[in-house]
């Protein structure tokens, strides 16, 4: 008989925990994904693996508009600066 208390189930796409296995990742929209690990002891501190949270992430597409710049006068600098300096950057 396996003991539930120290399994927890791991998706493997993004690495999502969860105390029961399902066929669906709600993280990453993954589907059987899960796999079935033992529970680390929180008291080791060698066992601190955290990932962090996960959250959704959005793309930069867009209409922006280019904002105005005043060259400096040193074109390397000028190239970098994607024009020059920008009103307030100074």
């Amino acid at each position: 008989m396996i003991n539930r208390k120290n399994k927890h189930f791991i998706c493997r796409e993004c690495g999502a925990k969860s105390g029961k296995w399902s066929g669906h990742c709600e993280a990453c929209d993954a589907w059987n994904s899960f796999i079935e690990q033992e529970k680390k002891s929180p008291l080791d501190p060698r066992n601190s693996s955290s990932k962090g949270l996960i959250f959704p992430l959005f793309t930069l597409d867009g209409d922006a508009s280019k904002s105005p710049t005043t060259p400096v006068g040193i074109p390397e600098l000028d190239r970098v600066l994607g024009g020059g300096l920008v009103p307030g950057s100074a």
